[in-house]
């Protein structure tokens, strides 16, 4: 790694997902060395993760036995997108992808409704 590199670029994850890091920073160390970066830099992170799921039931006495019972889940409630880690590879090779961001991890929302009956034991004494 060159002194002096700022690593991260500015903007939002969406403007940054074809140079999530600044890959000239970066060099391919001489053969059979290790280079001067960390394995484990804090600095390069990955884009968050911002789910939320959301789930609601009602249960419904029916008579003395039974119970009916009407659950609703929505994931991933707001629909935001969450990006996978950005390609890390650095190699002698042209490697044209590295730094870029080219997949989502998560799915789309997704909203499912059920209902079950269910039969509530009843002790006689």
């Amino acid at each position: 790694m060159g002194p002096g590199c700022n690593k991260e670029p500015s903007g939002s994850a969406a403007s940054r997902l074809d140079d999530w890091f600044n890959v000239s920073c970066f060099t391919v160390p001489a053969a059979y060395t290790f280079g001067n970066e960390s394995a484990t830099d804090p600095s390069l992170r990955g884009p968050g993760i911002n789910n939320f799921d959301f789930s609601l039931a009602k249960m419904t006495p029916i008579k003395e036995r039974f119970n009916l019972e009407f659950p609703a889940e929505i994931f991933n409630l707001f629909n935001r997108v969450e990006f996978s880690l950005p390609n890390e590879s650095i190699t002698t090779a042209a490697n044209p992808t590295t730094g870029y961001i080219t997949s989502q991890i998560n799915r789309p929302r997704l909203a499912q409704t059920d209902s079950a009956c269910t039969a509530v034991d009843v002790l006689v004494s």
